[in-house]
């Protein structure tokens, strides 16, 4: 079996953490905090993400927004109104653990600590960890922000 190391268990690891359990790989995600943690996102969801994920996210989401307003250096502002809602809200720690919920509960598998260094070695690569851990992979994938090492 391939295994597969997704660094960072955010909304894009987790999801991809998801997806490849499901189509049979032996996936690890890699997280440098342990969850719950507050981000700084708004927590916005739109209606394109809710269509694209493999699941409902009906019990996280906390509000829904139907009309919102664009200023541009005070001058008059742009309210822009729909029937149905742009935008559905969530509370980013919960949105993260119920992601990384159903990653866990599709066969991933999680472990806690900074990626400080991947070494490529042939076709596998070598992820090592904070603590001292050693990952063997066959995949990196890299979902730990514009600040991460993949």
């Amino acid at each position: 079996m391939k295994q597969v190391v997704v660094i960072g268990a955010g909304p894009a690891g987790s999801s991809a953490a998801y997806i490849l359990s499901y189509f049979g790989f032996k996936v690890l995600l890699l997280e440098k905090q342990h969850f719950p943690r507050n981000k700084t996102c708004g927590g916005g969801i739109t209606l394109r993400v809710i269509k694209d994920l493999p699941f409902s996210i009906n019990g996280v989401i906390e509000n829904s927004i139907k009309a919102t307003r664009l200023m541009n250096n005070n001058k008059l502002p742009i309210t822009i109104m729909r029937k149905s809602p742009m935008v559905y809200m969530v509370n980013r720690a919960k949105f993260d653990q119920y992601l990384l919920d159903r990653a866990l509960a599709n066969g991933a598998g999680i472990q806690f600590g900074k990626v400080t260094q991947i070494i490529q070695n042939n076709n596998r690569y070598n992820v090592i960890l904070d603590n001292g851990s050693n990952i063997m992979a066959n995949y990196i994938v890299g979902a730990d922000g514009a600040q991460g090492i993949s």
